[in-house]
């Protein structure tokens, strides 16, 4: 029975390569992976709040129905209105 580990392949050594690994944060802030232009929408979305213009999404009315209809559901069903 043969009990030798296979043998591993080399590691590179960073200080041979010119550029270490980028972490991932530092990759999603990378100017290439933008191709160099801001997305149309972010763009206008920081627009928007220099000029001070106020969200108008539903995204908090949303989301407190949902949870008012989740929490119903636990108790036997949402309440309705007669």
């Amino acid at each position: 029975m043969n009990t030798a580990k296979p043998p591993r392949p080399p590691t590179p050594d960073p200080a041979d390569s010119n550029q270490s690994p980028r972490l991932p944060h530092d990759r999603d802030e990378a100017v290439g992976m933008t191709d160099g232009r801001p997305d149309a929408r972010i763009k206008q979305g920081h627009d928007d709040l220099a000029r001070g213009v106020q969200d108008t999404t539903r995204g908090a009315e949303a989301d407190h129905a949902y949870r008012r209809l989740k929490r119903e559901e636990g108790r036997g069903g949402p309440k309705r209105k007669r």
